[in-house]
């Protein structure tokens, strides 16, 4: 803390709790924004192993399930039975459909040097060849904003995409991420089941806490309600500091 701020309110005794109030609080907003990163990261390689479980291992097996179920199929004479298997071969398909979407959300490519918005470009349109749900983008930010807000904003729409997919049963996503003078503002609205208020925190679980704590840690603001087509939008607004609205310009 700055040694000048420090002195100003030693000189005087009654102050003195409040200074070490404030060091505190400064301290804790510290470690806890420290811890938070930290799980973050270990966070993203949980999720880098289960993608990388899920593609190598689990949807090998599928395949070879599927393959052996098809050929056994071939030698079925009973039309009821081969009616049961034709069903399990395509119930299969669309797991293996379904495992390879939620392997690519949850290890999308990272923010490069082409900055958040062809981040989030690239990261939808990877899941439009994957998910069962369409997907739209628009964006209007060009160029690189802060590391630690591109880092943010990507992965809140990672986790609103893994719970539209998870629990709403969308048939249509939209990520909406632009610049509103210092302001970028990032939307995540689909038109899946919804939730009432109530409900909200059952619906996201561990997602919404993982959302609530990204915009946090960047002092943004957060808000999530029904949206126009009866799903969830999610809202997150964060104004950009002077010089970073001017580099971002």
């Amino acid at each position: 803390m700055d040694q000048g701020f420090s002195a100003h309110f030693a000189r005087d005794g009654h102050d003195a709790p409040l200074l070490r109030a404030v060091e505190s609080s400064v301290d804790t907003r510290a470690e806890k924004r420290a811890l938070f990163r930290l799980l973050a990261r270990v966070e993203e390689m949980e999720r880098h192993r289960i993608a990388r479980d899920l593609h190598d291992t689990t949807a090998q097996d599928l395949v070879a399930i599927n393959l052996n179920l098809r050929r056994l199929g071939r030698h079925c004479r009973a039309a009821a039975t081969r009616e049961l298997l034709d069903e399990t071969c395509a119930l299969i398909d669309q797991t293996q459909n379904d495992l390879r979407t939620m392997s690519y959300v949850l290890h999308p490519p990272p923010v490069s040097d082409g900055g958040l918005g062809a981040a989030l470009e690239a990261m939808v349109r990877g899941l439009g060849k994957r998910a069962r749900f369409h997907v739209r983008f628009e964006s209007n930010i060009r160029g690189r904003l802060p590391a630690e807000i591109e880092e943010a904003l990507y992965r809140v729409a990672q986790e609103a995409l893994i719970n539209a997919g998870r629990h709403a049963n969308p048939s249509f996503v939209a990520i909406r991420c632009n610049r509103i003078g210092e302001r970028i503002e990032l939307e995540i609205e689909d038109d899946g089941v919804g939730f009432d208020a109530g409900g909200e925190a059952a619906m996201l679980g561990v997602g919404l806490r993982s959302i609530q704590a990204r915009v946090a840690d960047i002092g943004g603001g957060l808000d999530i309600k029904p949206g126009a087509a009866a799903g969830t939008l999610i809202r997150v607004s964060v104004t950009l500091e002077r010089g970073d609205a001017d580099e971002a310009a």
